[in-house]
């Protein structure tokens, strides 16, 4: 079983409110993030959240498992836990992916599943005009390194000690790469402006 892990009880601290309730073409920014999770070869997924309820509240309309993180604060780490602890005891592999990543689709999920069925590594990887990004899969032979997290350290700094285990997967579309963690950048979505435009601008 491949289970699905969306991660999305962050403190938007940068936005200065929910920023995953947000509006993009005419859904709240976390909602495509799960209808790309739901439309693709996960096998389940469930849905982190903290600080805010419309995120739990998006889970239970779309049939997630809604998983509260009361340690929200404590860093991302205490989240990737959270949902460890709810997925199907026998899960084979997990993939989180981020709640602030509206341009995700279910034909890269599904990309990155296929790359772990085809390869004997243990870590998937995609990668965005030439740099890593997410979603990331992780077999269960890393479940006690994902337990041992601490803080706001995520999945990304198991990649650094176990390098020979990465399998990269490469895509030509950068857009899916982007998240929304400032008003700057939601603005520019918002006008219409390309992730190429935005990247001149900054």
């Amino acid at each position: 079983m491949i289970s699905g892990i969306i991660l999305a009880a962050g403190k938007s601290s940068r936005m200065g409110q929910d920023k995953l309730a947000l509006m993009l073409d005419d859904k709240p920014i976390l909602e495509h993030v799960i209808l790309a999770a739901k439309e693709s070869k996960l096998d389940e997924v469930v849905l982190v959240w903290g600080k805010y309820e419309n995120s739990r509240n998006l889970a239970c309309k779309h049939g997630l498992l809604p998983v509260e993180n009361r340690d929200y604060e404590r860093g991302l780490s205490t989240s990737i836990i959270a949902g460890l602890q709810r997925i199907f005891s026998q899960w084979e592999a997990v993939m989180f992916l981020l709640g602030d990543m509206p341009f995700v689709k279910a034909s890269t999920i599904n990309r990155l599943i296929d790359a772990y069925h085809h390869t004997s590594k243990e870590i998937v990887v995609p990668v965005y005009g030439g740099q890593r990004g997410n979603p990331v899969l992780f077999s269960r032979r890393y479940a006690r390194e994902l337990y041992g997290l601490k803080g706001d350290r995520g999945g990304r700094s198991l990649m650094s000690s176990h390098a020979a285990e990465v399998t990269e997967v490469f895509f030509e579309e950068t857009e899916e790469a982007m998240d929304i963690d400032t008003m700057d950048i939601y603005g520019a979505y918002q006008k219409g402006d390309t992730c190429e435009n935005k990247k001149s601008e900054d």
